[in-house]
């Protein structure tokens, strides 16, 4: 059974919304805390979709019971496992200034 998965459809979709969202910040009609929450949240709601549903998933392939709705709950997982990547690549570019003082060292600094 070959299953298709909307990876590219996603990508697209997601950036554009993201882009709109962003484009209401920057003309001051709803403000980067907000817009920031609003990712946030939806970032956890995908985070949680895809965890539980492999956690679920892992549980069926270790018991070897594959319980009805199997191939569903797995596009779903992949699906929401997209998403969570795409709104992941925003998040990070928000604390790239974090990331970067993390990987910054002194001249004298032992690793």
């Amino acid at each position: 059974m070959r299953v298709n998965y909307n990876t590219l459809e996603i990508v697209l979709v997601i950036s554009v919304i993201y882009f709109i969202s962003f484009l209401f910040v920057r003309f001051n009609k709803i403000k980067l805390i907000t817009h920031r929450r609003v990712w946030n949240s939806i970032l956890a709601v995908v985070f949680l979709i895809s965890a539980i549903l492999g956690i679920v998933l892992a549980i069926q392939v270790d018991n070897k019971t594959i319980l009805p709705g199997y191939s569903k709950m797995l596009w779903f997982h992949v699906e929401s496992g997209i998403i969570m990547a795409v709104i992941s690549v925003f998040h990070i570019i928000w604390r790239i200034d974090y990331y970067k003082n993390i990987f910054k060292f002194k001249k004298n600094e032992k690793v």
